[in-house]
């Protein structure tokens, strides 16, 4: 049988200290506990900052495309809105990346043709309107990620991809 993982965490703070061990599920959310009552206003911050759930995005994926050491695979279909292809491809990069799995968090115009199927006209005319929108940023000549409003549209369109 395997054995279960285990997760070990050393937290201080001024004079005080506390270690948390056990599966990583109870651990954060001891961890969590801890914040919220050693910080009271860490709670209220947790509601209005956003971070990305990486394991619920990445289980939300599933069955839309997968990362593959040549690339991003979509696994969707062919008739997507451009707008939608790009994001998901640019999901793929960016979970990929946070998983250390994929070498980096954006995608080339090329690249994101050969992803989404859709020709490079489309691609430029697209990327253009949706950093104009923010839900893309280029962070390099050619380069593409998402933002934080792009992750969020995503969301919304894997639950679209899903109903």
């Amino acid at each position: 049988m395997a054995e279960q993982r285990k997760l070990r965490v050393h937290i201080e703070s001024g004079d005080e200290q506390i270690d948390f061990e056990g599966n990583p599920d109870a651990v954060f959310s001891a961890i969590i506990d801890f914040l919220t009552k050693a910080y009271p206003g860490y709670e209220i911050l947790q509601g209005l900052i956003f971070t990305p759930d990486l394991r619920r995005l990445a289980e939300s994926l599933e069955g839309v495309l997968q990362i593959a050491p040549e690339g991003i695979l979509l696994t969707t279909p062919k008739d997507l809105p451009a707008e939608d292809a790009i994001c998901l491809a640019l999901m793929g990069s960016y979970i990929g990346n946070q998983f250390k799995k994929y070498p980096k968090d954006s995608l080339s115009t090329n690249e994101l043709a050969k992803v989404t199927g859709k020709a490079m006209k489309t691609m430029f005319n697209q990327l253009a309107w949706m950093v104009d929108d923010g839900i893309v940023e280029r962070v390099e000549r050619g380069e593409y990620r998402l933002t934080s409003r792009g992750i969020k549209k995503t969301e919304e369109a894997i639950k679209q991809l899903k109903t």
